[in-house]
């Protein structure tokens, strides 16, 4: 099964060892995921990365949000409209 994780607003504690364990559980289970950056922008825009366990490591120390997501919600954000 491939997996998207998408991260959105300000900081919370324990969101690294979420994801980090979230990905190395279901990769023992051959589980692919997918990381969206800058909250659901980077879903509109295909801005992602493949996450694996190697990837994930030493997140637990980093302090930092790994996705650096962005107060962003599907309603806030401007899409153009279709071409007629």
């Amino acid at each position: 099964m491939r997996i998207g994780l998408l991260t959105g607003g300000g900081d919370c504690a324990g969101l690294n060892a979420a994801i980090r364990a979230t990905v190395r559980a279901g990769s023992s289970y051959g589980d692919e995921f997918v990381g969206f950056h800058h909250g659901w922008r980077g879903v509109v825009e295909d801005e992602s990365s493949t996450l694996t366990t190697a990837d994930t490591k030493g997140i637990l120390q980093s302090g930092a949000r790994y996705f650096a997501p962005l107060a962003s919600t599907p309603t806030s954000m401007k899409v153009a409209s279709p071409r007629s």
